[in-house]
This record gives C-alpha cells, sequence and structure tokens, in this order.
C-alpha cells in the first residue's frame, strides 16, 4: 500500500497565491475617476472594486476602471480585490472639486452722465481727447474696441480742405442721430460742433437709453467749435436737432 505523503507548500507560495493587490491609484480625469492596479500574482483573476467599503463593480478583467459616478465636492476610497482573493489592496482616494459657479452676467446699464462743455479746446483736441479712439466726420474712424458707432439720417460736407477737426462735419436739416454703445463700463464721449460757416446755428442733443427714455438734454448756439461732454455706459442713442440751415457735428471722441 502506497504510503501519502504531505504536500508541502512554502511561506513564500502562499503569499504570491494569496497576496492582496497591489499600486492602486486614482486619478481624476475630466471628472471621472480612473483607477489603475497591478495585477494579482494569481494567474486568471478578475477583479472587484470598491468606493468607501461598498462594491461599486465586479468581475473586472482589465487593470483600470473608470468611475463615472463622482459628485463635485465629495471625497472618496477605493479598493480593488481578485475575486479569488480575500485581501483588499491598498487604498487610493481622491477628492472632486466643488463645482464652481459661472460669474454672472453683466448687463450694461444705459446711462448719460452729463460732465461739461468745452469752449476753450476748439480744433486742438490731440492730447485732450480721444485718448481711446475718434471719428472725425470725412476725415479719419479709430474706434477703440469697447465701442461701437452707428450714425444715421445725417449727410456729409466739407466747409474746408485739409482735415483739420471742424472744417467737414455730418450734418441734416432734420432730427439724426448717433447711436453709441460702450459696454458694460462707463467711459467719456464727447462731441464737438462748429458753426463754420457762421449761420446762427442752435442745436438741441437728446439722450435717451434704447428704450427711448431720456437721460440728458443739452442746447447750444452761436457755437465757434464747443464740446458737448458726457460720461456713457452701455447703449444710447444721441438724437441732434437744429434751427436753419441744418445741425452739425465735425467729431466724436472716446476717452476712458
Amino acid at each position: 500500500m502506497r504510503k501519502l505523503l504531505p504536500l508541502l507548500l512554502s511561506p513564500f507560495a502562499l503569499f504570491a497565491q494569496y497576496a492582496p493587490v497591489q499600486g492602486m491609484m486614482a486619478q481624476l480625469i475630466n471628472g471621472k475617476v480612473v483607477l489603475t492596479w497591478n495585477a494579482s500574482p494569481t494567474a486568471g483573476v478578475t477583479y472587484d472594486i470598491y468606493r468607501n467599503a461598498v462594491q461599486i463593480a465586479n468581475s473586472v478583467n482589465a487593470l483600470t476602471y473608470t468611475d463615472a459616478t463622482v459628485v463635485a465636492g465629495q471625497s472618496y476610497s477605493y479598493t480593488a480585490r481578485a475575486n479569488m482573493e480575500s485581501v483588499d489592496s491598498n487604498t487610493a482616494s481622491v477628492t472632486i472639486p466643488p463645482a464652481t459657479t459661472p460669474p454672472p452676467v453683466v448687463v450694461p446699464t444705459n446711462s448719460a452722465v452729463w460732465v461739461n462743455f468745452d469752449t476753450a479746446t476748439k480744433a486742438n483736441w490731440k492730447g485732450v481727447y480721444g485718448s481711446d479712439g475718434y471719428a472725425i466726420a470725412l476725415t479719419s474712424q479709430v474706434l477703440p474696441s469697447y465701442a461701437s458707432l452707428a450714425i444715421t439720417g445725417d449727410q456729409t460736407w466739407t466747409w474746408a480742405a485739409g482735415g483739420a477737426l471742424g472744417t467737414t462735419c455730418w450734418y441734416s436739416p432734420a432730427s439724426w442721430s448717433i447711436g453709441i454703445n460702450v459696454g458694460s463700463a462707463a467711459h467719456q464721449v464727447a462731441l464737438y460742433a462748429i458753426d463754420y460757416d457762421h449761420q446762427g446755428r442752435s442745436e438741441t442733443f437728446v439722450v435717451k437709453d434704447p428704450s427711448g427714455n431720456v437721460l440728458d438734454t443739452r442746447s447750444i448756439s452761436n457755437f465757434a467749435g464747443e464740446y458737448l461732454v458726457w460720461d456713457i455706459s452701455g447703449s444710447v442713442t444721441i438724437t441732434i436737432t437744429g434751427t436753419y440751415p441744418n445741425s452739425v457735428v465735425s467729431g466724436i471722441f472716446f476717452d476712458p
């Protein structure tokens, strides 16, 4: 009769067969937690995944798993266990950043605050007005990036050659308008008018918001070169009405 010999396994063989999964790592990628780990020394196994000690996946036949059900502002701890083992892997933890609130949309306030009349500067505008941008009738226009300009109902005229401020104009015998939009921040806007040919003009400037509410009204007469200056924000329309023969504006200037 054969004598049965006991099968002896070294402690190292037992450890190799039942060693826990190693190298568990958790990374937050595009709002999802991607787990990776090293292969179990036990051949042919699949893996069960645990989050905060609760199983969330079983029989994963890979060395990676993506948890797409995480919530912003929460913390999670993950382990993996090969299905032929009884010991969890090391723990990998990750905290999901809190959800960010987008900044509120700034709705421009449409306003026009009167600053002053300027009868001293005349045509010597450089260094005084237009540091951000300007438009001079029939001559040149360099608008700032924050501004848009729409002139409607006008005609144009040249009194004298050379392109100096006040030698050209926008004009109309009837009412006409200058639409200005400078965005949400307030900026200084100045209009320059001159009765170049001494017709005894008088003009009224009515500033309205897009709803038609009157924000300001100013008048000038016998003007030998005069700036009307406002601090404007948002979108406004300036309607110009004059006495015979017409109303005129020669330049529009933008400053901080």
